[in-house]
């Protein structure tokens, strides 16, 4: 496998994976030659468990693997968590980032500003997969291991995992279709030319394996008869830890390879306390070798230049910060515009119904008030013979499934009536629920 930046292969993780109540820790090493887990333990119950009791556990391993400061990387259950295919056109790294930014909130059911998502492109496609977890899920796992004293580099998800182990190792693109069983419930990875990317979890109680495969397959294109592996007989079952295990320990062992997900809030990662001290070492050694540079070549020419250097760079923040005022600005304009298209469908749906119920109701009816929503529609008013009316609103081709939503009562000759029926047609996202009154006499 032809790498572009062998260094993104270098390095050593603690990836840990979530299983029911117990926790897997595994430290992996990688190097040009390949991948090795150097250990892993499991630790069991920690969610019933005082979080200082099995926190003491965790850094008694890591210690003992001579490993104590390396912060761990936290692969969240499947359940926990949102897997979603994006597709895009051909975009840059910044467009890519800010397309998804755009529809991340139609992939998810929770409100706009609790959730942490991220995304990873996929090798030969213009597609993303999209992870989605709830703030509260993410918040509430960080502050167990702080509380634990085990210091988090990031959270990913198995899934991101997997794609990444599959090119490090360098098995290829697949076709795969992984099934990792966990108690009753059990997750599905697949890849295959027709989809770049599946991940699913169910519960056997809900779904029956068999049917979960199929729809895998198919999803897939793939042989309904294709038979899923287990991810030790992929990635591995003598490398003394659990695939699964492996894969998310390899992921934090290189973090700038695959899908570089970290669902994480900044603020709250944790870094070894070696890449700093590295970085330190570098800092200084070019400063030392810049001030000679400058002494050698003169300290006012050198000041000159420095300063034009800084103005110029003050110039270019300036260009940069109205830049990105206007794409403020330009994402604003473009929700704004959605907001008025959806009114203007809405108004124009509900001048459609009034009208056809309108058309299709005999002179004898007569309503007082027309209730509508996105979903639905309430008529109510006054016949010589309220049941009729049913069948008239069905066969308007706007409304469905017409119901009396009260009793008829019959007031001076006539029947009074509230009837309910579903719109056919429903605009996409529209505003909230509107009430359309009209009062309604000789229709004609």
């Amino acid at each position: 496998m032809t790498l572009r930046n062998p260094i993104q292969i270098l390095g050593t993780g603690a990836g840990m994976e979530i299983r029911g109540d117990d926790l897997v820790v595994t430290l992996v090493r990688s190097r040009w030659k390949g991948a090795a887990v150097l250990a892993s333990t499991t630790i069991t119950g920690f969610r019933r468990r005082p979080a200082a009791e099995w926190g003491a556990e965790y850094q008694a391993f890591v210690k003992a693997n001579r490993h104590p400061d390396l912060p761990a990387t936290l692969a969240l259950p499947r359940g926990e968590v949102m897997v979603r295919l994006l597709p895009l056109p051909p975009l840059g790294g910044g467009e890519q980032r800010s397309a998804v930014r755009l529809q991340v909130d139609t992939l998810h059911p929770y409100g706009e500003d609790n959730v942490y998502w991220g995304h990873g492109p996929l090798a030969g496609t213009s597609a993303v997969a999209v992870v989605i977890a709830q703030r509260a899920v993410v918040d509430g796992y960080a502050d167990l291991f702080a509380e634990a004293g085990v210091r988090l580099r990031g959270c990913t998800v198995a899934a991101a995992a997997y794609y990444g182990a599959l090119r490090l190792l360098g098995l290829g693109p697949g076709p795969w279709l992984l099934l990792d069983r966990q108690g009753s419930t059990y997750e599905l990875y697949g890849e295959s030319p027709a989809r770049p990317f599946l991940s699913a979890s169910f519960d056997a109680a809900t779904m029956p394996l068999d049917k979960a495969l199929a729809g895998a397959a198919a999803e897939l294109r793939l042989d309904e008869n294709t038979a899923a592996a287990a991810p030790d007989e992929v990635l591995g079952a003598d490398r003394g830890a659990p695939a699964t295990a492996f894969a998310i320990g390899l992921a934090a062992a290189c973090p700038r390879w695959g899908w570089r997900l970290n669902l994480l809030p900044a603020e709250r990662r944790a870094s070894t306390a070696r890449w700093p001290l590295a970085a330190t070492a570098a800092a200084a050694a070019v400063t030392v070798a810049v001030a000679l540079l400058l002494w050698l070549r003169g300290p006012l020419q050198d000041r000159r230049y420095t300063q034009e250097l800084q103005r110029e760079i003050k110039r270019l923040e300036g260009v940069e910060r109205e830049v990105r005022g206007l794409e403020r600005q330009t994402e604003q304009a473009r929700a704004r515009r959605r907001q008025l298209e959806a009114f203007r469908r809405r108004a124009e749906a509900d001048l459609a119904l009034v009208t056809e119920v309108s058309r299709r109701l005999p002179n004898s009816a007569w309503l007082s008030a027309i209730q509508s929503n996105e979903e639905s529609a309430e008529l109510t008013g006054s016949a010589e013979s309220a049941a009729p009316l049913l069948s008239l609103i069905d066969d308007s081709g706007v409304l469905t499934g017409a119901a009396f939503v009260t009793s008829i009562s019959r007031s001076e000759n006539r029947e009074q009536f509230r009837i309910r029926a579903a719109r056919r047609a429903a605009g996409p996202s529209p505003p909230p629920s509107a009430v359309v009154a009209a009062a309604h006499g000789n229709p004609h």
